[in-house]
Parts: C-alpha cells; sequence; structure tokens
C-alpha cells in the first residue's frame, strides 16, 4: 500500500470557475480517509484527480513516491468504486470479479487457477459466494454494490477510492454496508479516500476526517476532534444530528473575569475559556451548543423556555425551545422526560463543552 499526498492542488472549469484551491492533504499508509462536505465543496473533483479522471490545473499528486499527474489512470494501480455500481450486466457476478485480473495491466499474468482462487477470496470477504453464477440483473441494489466492492479488491491495488459508493442504498442496507466496508478495508490492509455528504457515514467509517468547503479543507482531524472541537463555525453546524444550537452573544469584562451576555441569559465563562477569549480580544461571538449539552428540567435552570416541538426519536426525544420570533434552539433528551408543547421548562448548558466563535471570521475562541 502507499500513502496519497497533494500539494496546493486546484482544478478550474472554464476561466472563472474553481472547483478545488489550494489544496494540501496527505493521506497515510493503511489510513481510511473520508472526504466530507456538502455538494459542490468540491471532493469528488479531488478524487476524480487523484484517480486520474481530471488533471489537476496545478498542484502536485503523489501516490508513494510517484509523482502521478500526467500517468493514466491504469497505471496509477488504483481502484475506484462509484455511486452507480457500474457492473457489466452481460457478464455473470464471476466474470464481473475476474475482468481487471484477465485484462488489467500487470506485470505478471496470472494462471486460470490463480484467478479463480482470488475470484473466490474477494467473494468470500464481500460475502456473495452464493450468487457468482448470476447476472447483476438478478441481483439487489446491495448485492450488485458488493459486486462493484469485489472487483476492486481482486487486483488488489495501493489505494482504493469510494465515490459515494453507499447512497443509492436504503437506510438499512447503508446503516449495514458501513460496518462491512470498514471491515473490508481493515482485512485488506488497504489505504482508502472515501468521499461522501453524510456525516453519519464520515464519523463511523472513517480514522480521519477533511472537512471541505468551497473547494479548499475546513478542517482534518479524527472524529472526536471534528466533533468535540470544530476549528471554525461551518464545522461546527455541519457535523451532528440534531445541528449544533448557534446563539449570539455579548462577551463583557466582569472582575477580572469575562461574562457572557444574550437577552435570554447570562452566565461567567470557565478559566480556561476566559483567558482565550481576553487573548482574542472577542466581545462578539456566537456560541455553540450541541443539543444533548442542553439539560432541560422542571425545577430549576439557567433560563426559562417554553416547549415548542417534541420529536419521540425511541429511547431519545429532541425538544424544540422557540426563544423569539426567529431563534429555536434544540436539546437531546431521554425519552423519560415527560413534557408537551406550551410547558414552560428549565433549560441549563454544559458549560465544560461550550464553543465560542469569532462572531465575524467564524474561528474558533476556545
Amino acid at each position: 500500500m502507499a500513502e496519497v499526498r497533494l500539494e496546493k492542488v486546484s482544478k478550474r472549469f472554464g476561466k472563472r470557475v474553481w472547483a478545488v484551491r489550494d489544496f494540501d492533504l496527505r493521506v497515510e499508509d493503511r489510513e481510511f480517509l473520508v472526504l466530507l462536505g456538502p455538494s459542490g465543496c468540491g471532493k469528488t473533483t479531488t478524487l476524480r484527480m487523484i484517480a486520474g479522471l481530471e488533471r489537476p490545473t496545478a498542484g502536485l499528486i503523489y501516490i508513494g513516491e510517484r509523482l502521478v499527474n500526467l500517468i493514466p489512470p491504469r497505471d496509477r494501480d488504483i481502484s475506484m468504486v462509484f455511486q452507480s455500481y457500474a457492473v457489466w450486466p452481460h457478464m455473470r457476478v464471476y466474470d464481473n470479479i475476474a475482468f481487471g485480473l484477465r485484462y488489467g495491466r500487470r506485470k505478471k499474468r496470472l494462471s486460470k487457477a490463480d484467478i479463480d482462487r482470488v475470484v473466490h477470496e474477494v467473494a468470500s470477504l464481500v460475502r456473495i459466494e452464493e450468487l457468482l453464477s448470476r447476472y447483476p440483473t438478478q441481483l439487489s441494489g446491495g448485492q450488485r454494490q458488493r459486486v462493484a466492492l469485489a472487483r476492486a479488491l481482486a487486483v488488489k491495488p495501493q489505494v482504493f477510492l469510494y465515490d459515494e459508493p453507499l447512497s443509492n442504498l436504503d437506510a438499512k442496507l447503508r446503516i449495514q454496508m458501513r460496518t462491512e466496508l470498514k471491515y473490508i478495508h481493515e482485512q485488506a490492509g488497504s489505504t482508502s479516500i472515501y468521499v461522501t455528504h453524510d456525516q453519519a457515514e464520515a464519523m463511523s467509517m472513517a480514522d480521519r476526517i477533511m472537512v471541505m468547503r468551497e473547494g479548499q479543507g475546513a478542517q482534518l482531524g479524527t472524529p472526536n476532534e471534528i466533533y468535540f472541537r470544530p476549528a471554525n463555525q461551518f464545522v461546527a453546524g455541519f457535523i451532528g444530528t440534531p445541528p449544533m444550537n448557534m446563539l449570539e452573544v455579548e462577551l463583557e469584562e466582569e472582575d477580572g473575569g469575562i461574562k457572557l451576555v444574550s437577552p435570554h441569559f447570562g452566565f461567567r465563562l470557565g478559566e480556561k475559556t476566559a483567558r482565550a477569549v481576553q487573548e482574542s480580544g472577542v466581545r462578539q461571538a456566537v456560541l455553540g451548543v450541541r443539543p444533548e449539552d442542553v439539560t432541560v428540567s422542571l425545577e430549576g435552570g439557567d433560563f426559562s423556555a417554553q416547549v415548542f416541538v417534541v420529536e419521540p426519536q425511541g429511547p431519545q426525544q429532541i425538544l424544540s425551545f422557540k426563544l423569539d420570533e426567529t431563534l429555536i434552539i434544540k436539546s437531546l433528551t431521554s425519552a423519560d422526560l415527560s413534557v408537551s408543547p406550551g410547558q414552560e421548562v428549565w433549560l441549563s448548558f454544559n458549560r465544560e463543552r461550550l464553543h465560542l466563535f469569532d462572531r465575524d471570521t467564524g474561528v474558533r475562541l476556545n
């Protein structure tokens, strides 16, 4: 396997549209890295440049120690799994998997016995051994995606590239395939780059996540780093379901510390957070609070609010509170808490897990 490096890579379509601009990335050997972001952020274009399906306007792309900018896709020693399966309908599953072994560019041609052994090995890995004699039209969507995965695995490339491979599957099958893809990655010992706009996929599968925005990297980190220490307001708002609550606040000096003030509540910040705020000099900020860090009580708290909507989620429920005509905050609580729309309750924030962002730049302060 091999690491993948992108150095100041850019891609322009026409004269004005920059899909990717000055993008740097290093994917470690055997790492599972996810490119995550909204539609149009440049993640698929980046993957296609690594694959050789798009030529970068500027910058360098390395696979291992090789500069691959001018090397055609077939010679890059990569395999790509697409959103649309891309299996040949006129070939049986066995022949779909064996295609790259028979006709791909290889240093050493494999014997018929070797090809048969590899086909059965990867079919067993993705659990489709009993389907080898069928045609793709006789398979479900999940089974066809497994065929595409097996074909990619069979040629044992240095790098696997996945372009939203699960987006055509139903919700239950997507969850199942996420687990299986992670298992396949670990068994194959591969370097994998996975593109998705689904944060649940990214959080559950990735060793590290690169969150992209407008053709550039917004933050690179482990799933926990991205979730618990977002670098900016964009990442904080993009990751999390329900999304993070964002509240505009003022930061005021008080007795050597910092007090956070809102029209609805106010409290002193902890010592470390206050010190970070003082060093930044910012006085107008955005307070970010994840729904699970908003505690709901019937007896007392930081401030009172009226329940607006209750959304049952099995063992949990999402409670929405309307603080004014436009401001709604959400709390993720146990379903055991019995409340109803219109009821007055008390809300408190987990002070240890508050996020503060500069209102002008969006950069995290604490």
